[in-house]
């Protein structure tokens, strides 16, 4: 494998032939400026892409998404809070609608149920996660946030946190500052591990190269829990607990 780095203005003539002069099977592009420069290049090779919030399923390249299957979100919370049984997430259905589908798919073999508002505004998932908090029933529901910066953002998280605190309502998210900052638990990228799926398909592309392109969703993935939450919601965090967290938050 050879790697070549290319100026972050580089255009894409110059990506073009710094690429072509290597001839490679495969072209591996890390993080969104990368993709955009590889993408208006103009070259044919087959790409893998990481690093990127995309949709996962069948398309014209391979690749890793930075968001995670949710179950594994969704196994964890069970195995710390066994009661809980509904999952209210706010999404954006267009870009977010395959992970709320998913979440469906396997919710039920995990005993959980998905409630799914959709928001277009940061004020419709606002006034969602209000009602959610005010009318939610703390013993049974969970408060699902996803990644989307449109929707939970310095303007909304305090307020939310605050309210979760009050009304002790369990917050579970896809973003590791969300469980700095008042949810319980956090899942997000195992780096190193996600370099490992991409290789993975890569071997299996040069394996058949006529195998269908097709982006995956993330599977290499690490968990935070934040343990001043936990003590707030009466969850006692035991050592072998902490062992099977990635980060722990809230020591002090």
């Amino acid at each position: 494998m050879k790697e070549r780095r290319l100026n972050s203005f580089a255009s894409p003539q110059a990506m073009r032939d710094g690429i072509s002069s290597d001839a490679p099977e495969i072209v591996f592009t890390l993080g969104r400026q990368a993709d955009e420069s590889y993408r208006s290049s103009g070259l044919d090779i087959r790409q893998v892409v990481g690093g990127l919030d995309i949709e996962p399923g069948l398309g014209s390249r391979d690749g890793v998404s930075l968001t995670a299957d949710p179950v594994f979100l969704l196994s964890r919370l069970k195995t710390l809070m066994p009661k809980k049984r509904r999952i209210i997430v706010v999404y954006d259905p267009s870009k977010d609608r395959w992970l709320i589908e998913r979440a469906k798919a396997i919710s039920a073999s995990i005993g959980v149920t998905i409630v799914a508002h959709e928001a277009t505004t940061l004020s419709e998932a606002s006034n969602h996660y209000w009602n959610i908090l005010k009318y939610g029933n703390p013993e049974t529901d969970v408060l699902w946030l996803l990644s989307n910066p449109s929707f939970v953002s310095n303007s909304n998280l305090p307020r939310l946190v605050e309210e979760s605190w009050r009304r002790n309502f369990t917050i579970i998210s896809n973003n590791i500052d969300h469980a700095r900052r008042g949810a319980l638990i956090a899942i997000y990228p195992d780096l190193e591990a996600m370099g490992a799926q991409l290789a993975d398909q890569a071997i299996a592309i040069s394996e058949n190269p006529n195998k269908r392109p097709e982006v995956e969703p993330l599977g290499a993935v690490k968990f935070a829990v934040n343990k001043r939450i936990a003590s707030h919601l009466g969850i006692a965090i035991s050592a072998q607990d902490e062992r099977s967290f990635d980060l722990i938050l809230g020591e002090r």
